[in-house]
């Protein structure tokens, strides 16, 4: 999984690039952050990939409705602009006939974290 380091100024650097937090709703023009694949026990083997500046504090949000915290990030991967590489996921799982509700896919973790390892992160 990949990993970033925050400083006092809300300033996240990832391989030397300065990732700054702002909000992660649709209104928010900044790209550079993360695609993310997160599950839970009871939705198995039902899968979500979204995006995120904040990859803690995205699984932290999904938590608080949940009492006893089960949901999961099982990795994540840092690009450019993370909206066009989440579209371009969500476009190839509706290609290969996957089962989808929202965000959710019913598919296996590895198999999208294996895609996000491949896609080009500039």
């Amino acid at each position: 999984m990949t990993k970033y380091w925050g400083c006092q100024d809300c300033e996240y650097e990832y391989e030397g690039k300065k990732i700054y937090e702002e909000s992660d709703n649709k209104q928010s023009k900044l790209t550079p952050g993360f695609v993310y694949v997160m599950s839970h026990p009871l939705m198995s083997p039902w899968i979500k990939i979204g995006h995120t500046r904040n990859p803690d504090r995205r699984l932290s949000t999904y938590n608080t409705g949940c009492p006893k915290r089960e949901y999961k990030l099982e990795g994540y991967e840092y690009f450019e602009d993370r909206k066009e590489v989440e579209n371009n996921i969500h476009s190839r799982l509706d290609d290969e006939g996957i089962q989808r509700k929202n965000e959710w896919f019913n598919c296996s973790s590895e198999y999208v974290l294996n895609i996000l390892g491949e896609t080009d992160h500039d």
